[in-house]
């Protein structure tokens, strides 16, 4: 591993005074003010602001840590934390200590990381290791609960779906079909609810990690510098993960099994953006103007899960058969 060190291109010293300010406000805004409020404007604002809050956050702490300006920080958390278990509710508390804890560990892990000389993916891994551990603590005793009152709303939406569809005078048998079909869809949806509740968390921390690169980290020369997206692609490593998680869905029990339903959705995401990376750079190598390529996209939309399960296939085959020659022989980690 390569000794810590200033990077060759890296970014330049920054203040950490507002993010402080904001690590330590975070958790009265979040778990005491929004959670609290009977307002119900007051309380969807301030989670908005909070969503937003946490991005930059993952952003300035990683941005502190690469330039090893992070103490400040985290003694904000330290603040924010005291703070946080004097006002948020007892249902709350494990919710705001794991996600207190979880967005500076996070932001730390991966400057220190980049500081060291690491490529942009293999501190992405890193990152998003503690943003997963971090939201299991945080909602594992909660999925229980919700997919047990996700699958009671089901329930009772299909009741209604199908006296609504008796009154409007369709065929008792093809009710007895479309109720089916809800049925199994928001059963599906509930088994979910964990990939969903990990992605949301997962898609912040992504979206600030972007943001350090393409802003912080864009200078040619630094290692970790952001490709463009016509040149991401999906690492051939995590071809096992996928294998596992297959197998798992197809022989395993149900908990094996809905662990596994839900690591293959997450991947599938993976693997999706994978797979417009390669479009994108299809449609630039055929030179297609900026109106057909939007056209094209919002055709890609509309073709909904279809579009969706080919870009899926698309970025699952390119990662191992590398059109665009984009990993190194090497070390596949390498490029982003």
């Amino acid at each position: 591993m390569t000794a810590p060190g200033p990077p060759a291109a890296g970014p330049r010293p920054t203040s950490a005074l507002v993010p402080a300010i904001l690590l330590a406000l975070l958790p009265l805004a979040k778990y005491g003010v929004a959670l609290r409020s009977e307002f119900v404007p007051l309380t969807l604002v301030t989670l908005v602001a909070a969503y937003g809050v946490a991005i930059y956050l993952y952003r300035s702490t990683a941005l502190l840590a690469a330039v090893d300006r992070y103490w400040q920080v985290v003694s904000a958390a330290a603040v924010g934390l005291a703070a946080g278990l004097v006002v948020c509710h007892a249902d709350y508390r494990l919710m705001m200590i794991g996600e207190t804890l979880m967005i500076p560990a996070a932001g730390i892990v991966v400057g220190r990381r980049l500081r060291g000389g690491d490529k942009g993916l293999r501190s992405f891994v890193f990152g998003a290791m503690v943003v997963m551990i971090g939201g299991i603590v945080m909602f594992a005793p909660t999925w229980d609960r919700l997919m047990i009152v996700f699958e009671a709303i089901g329930r009772e939406s299909a009741g209604t779906f199908s006296a609504g569809l008796i009154s409007l005078g369709y065929h008792p048998d093809a009710v007895t079909d479309y109720a089916t079909q809800l049925e199994n869809v928001i059963h599906t949806v509930t088994r979910l609810i964990p990939a969903a509740t990990l992605m949301n968390l997962l898609v912040q921390f992504t979206v600030g990690f972007l943001w350090l690169l393409g802003r912080d980290f864009a200078a040619a020369g630094s290692p970790a510098a952001l490709a463009p997206f016509a040149r991401w692609k999906v690492p051939f490593t995590l071809t096992p993960v996928l294998i596992v998680a297959a197998l798992g869905r197809l022989f395993g029990g149900e908990l094996v099994a809905l662990v596994a339903d839900n690591l293959l959705m997450m991947l599938s995401v993976f693997y999706c953006v994978g797979g417009l990376a390669l479009i994108a750079h299809a449609l630039r190598r055929l030179r297609m103007p900026l109106a057909i390529r939007v056209v094209f996209y919002i055709a890609l939309t509309l073709t909904g899960l279809l579009g969706y399960l080919g870009s899926v296939l698309l970025g699952f085959v390119d990662s191992f058969a590398d059109w665009r020659k984009v990993s190194r022989p090497s070390i596949e980690l390498d490029k982003t």
